[in-house]
């Protein structure tokens, strides 16, 4: 089956897909939930840095406003 063929195939066609269609379809859907999964995790790795910088630098300010009385 031609890229194009696969393109214009609809489940709504009232057609099972065949064995090649369906394959490149779940390939097609693990690979976009791994990219959106890998954007998800840089996105709260980013977070949970800035969150940590936000605390540390809070505490060092409390700290250093302690011991400078």
């Amino acid at each position: 089956m031609s890229e194009q063929e696969m393109n214009k195939y609809r489940f709504t066609s009232g057609q099972e897909p065949g064995d090649e269609r369906l394959r490149q379809i779940m390939i097609e859907a693990s690979t976009e939930a791994i990219l959106r999964h890998e954007r998800a995790e840089r996105q709260i790795r980013m977070r949970v840095s800035m969150s940590r910088k936000s605390l540390r630098d809070k505490w060092n300010g409390r700290i250093n406003a302690v011991i400078n009385g």
